[in-house]
């Protein structure tokens, strides 16, 4: 189910932020840019309102968090490579944090889309 329904928004994601990156002046393109062609195709596929989406969602809000090494290992094999590039840009994005003021604005929004998986009618 992951990979059927989780390759698609990593796939669309990836194309979003490579846009981004060939629109950008100077091949930087902002923090609002880059977690927009991150999150919309979360959005998209959660504003479907039906109950495979629903299930969908609560499905990968538990698997972004669950500690088994099995479950962790499933989800970083679909995610990983895009979520790399999304970490690389982010970074050249905000040259001005230091790495730990980074660390912890990059969780917050990693967090904020796992609660959009958990909760999509907020």
């Amino acid at each position: 189910m992951c990979e059927r329904r989780l390759r698609p928004v990593i796939e669309q994601r990836r194309h979003l932020l490579e846009a981004c990156v060939a629109a950008a002046p100077g091949g930087r393109p902002t923090i609002a840019a880059l977690i927009t062609a991150s999150v919309t195709p979360v959005l998209e596929r959660l504003e479907a309102d039906d109950d495979q989406a629903r299930t969908f969602g609560a499905l990968m809000a538990r698997s972004l968090s669950d500690p088994s090494p099995a479950v962790k290992a499933a989800v970083l094999d679909i995610v990983g490579g895009g979520t790399e590039r999304y970490v690389q840009l982010l970074r050249q994005a905000c040259l001005h944090l230091d790495d730990e003021a980074f660390f912890w604005r990059l969780h917050g929004v990693f967090g904020m889309v796992q609660h959009l998986y958990a909760a999509p009618q907020r």
